[in-house]
């Protein structure tokens, strides 16, 4: 049976169910996105959004497939939202479109290499896409935390040497998180050029003028109103931005799939997919 260190305690019917829900979540909130129910905790509850997928978990051997319905869906989803819909969100961005394309973009590719790295078959990201991924972390998902493991506020340097980008992350005792992102480049031929939103400053400019102030945190980053150097987004022309991630989506299950159905070794006695040991 193939282990999963980066998951642990799951094997390949956890993650692929996990992809699946996360997948009709995601979706629902694009495609239907007025309703109260911000967050699931069973797939039950996303059968009011999709009757025809979000019934009950299908057989083993028929999750592979059930997963790729999921996956079209989100895609589906994504391409055919208008740019302006609105809907809930939990990172902060310059649109709940563009978050909802980011955010799945990166959760398809990381479990992708989860089943890959259990099936010794790990490959890597293009450093664009590896780099988006580590600004997510750094400027939308680490300003959530209510405390970091420090005892005192501690100042890191990210560089990414493949790209040339930077982050200068400060973090404190008590949701005290400040980030400022430099690029190596302003425009990028797939990507287009990134343009600060009205108001904006450099990064430079900025750490001149918050020297002596504490940056401002809030309870909910969601609710605020975006800003493009503290949460890192790509200020790129934003269809072409949440079309592409689609792709990226679409792209990343199909691999993952394939990763899965090579593997996958049934039996009426197991719980969950049940893998060969990977090879030596």
């Amino acid at each position: 049976m193939w282990t999963f260190p980066t998951c642990p305690g799951w094997d390949m019917r956890e993650l692929l169910r996990h992809l699946s829900e996360i997948h009709l979540w995601a979706a629902a909130h694009v495609a239907q996105p007025h309703h109260d129910n911000p967050w699931v905790d069973d797939l039950a509850e996303l059968t009011v959004f999709w009757p025809d997928l979000a019934v009950f978990w299908p057989d083993d051997s028929e999750l592979i497939d059930f997963y790729l319905k999921t996956n079209a869906n989100l895609v589906d989803a994504l391409e055919s939202a208008p740019p302006n819909v609105e809907s809930f969100t939990f990172l902060p961005a310059p649109s709940p479109l563009a978050m909802w394309a980011r955010r799945q973009a990166h959760e398809t590719a990381i479990h992708r290499f989860d089943a890959e790295n259990a099936a010794g078959v790990a490959s890597g990201f293009g450093p664009a896409f590896a780099s988006d991924g580590i600004d997510e972390l750094l400027a939308a998902f680490a300003p959530r935390a209510s405390t970091f493991p420090i005892e005192s506020t501690k100042t890191m340097v990210v560089h990414a040497t493949d790209t040339d980008d930077r982050w200068h992350t400060t973090m404190g005792t008590r949701r005290h998180h400040h980030v400022s992102r430099r690029r190596a480049s302003r425009c990028h031929p797939h990507r287009g050029c990134i343009r600060p939103l009205p108001g904006s400053v450099e990064p430079r400019r900025r750490l001149e003028r918050d020297r002596h102030r504490r940056p401002r945190t809030t309870r909910n980053m969601a609710q605020q109103p975006p800003n493009p150097l503290v949460i890192g987004v790509r200020q790129a022309n934003e269809d072409a931005t949440h079309t592409s991630r689609a792709s990226v989506v679409r792209a990343i299950g199909a691999v993952l799939s394939r990763v899965c159905e090579s593997g996958t070794h049934n039996h009426p006695k197991t719980r969950g997919v049940k893998l060969p040991s990977p090879p030596s």
